[in-house]
């Protein structure tokens, strides 16, 4: 597997918002509609290694106005899996990463059981959000 390193963009089916305007929908980029977007993961990989095909381990994505939205449900979401998972790490400012023991699935390709890892991510603008975005 490919490592892509940590920060890529969304992938371009992200990018775009269909939004509806007198019965037709037309299509207006997430820079200007959605500046804020959180993804919740699963996967046999730690959620801050984005190797190629990571966009699979999407389960959901959450898209927000403004980074008081974004945030209050990143700390919220965030908060509500380090209950429900027994260990947790986070790296830096915008990625957190859940897992509880024997979560487990078993990989073909390696012959093995891998651990299966939750993970949110909070992005700005279609990249991974670090403080520094908002100077």
């Amino acid at each position: 597997m490919k490592r892509l390193g940590l920060a890529p963009r969304i992938p371009d089916e992200y990018d775009k918002i269909k939004i509806e305007s007198n019965g037709k929908d037309t299509e207006s980029t997430m820079e200007n509609q959605k500046h804020w977007s959180i993804l919740i993961t699963e996967g046999e990989v730690e959620p801050w290694y984005f190797l190629d095909g990571w966009e699979k381990q999407i389960k959901e994505q959450k898209q927000f106005t403004n980074s008081k939205e974004a945030m209050a449900q990143y700390k919220a979401l965030v908060e509500a899996h380090r209950q429900r998972f027994d260990h947790y790490q986070i790296k830096g400012s915008s990625i957190a990463c859940f897992w509880n023991d024997g979560e487990e699935v078993y990989c073909e390709a390696c012959d093995e059981f891998l651990q299966v890892y939750h993970g949110i991510l909070l992005f700005y603008q279609d990249r991974l959000f670090e403080p520094s975005h908002m100077d």
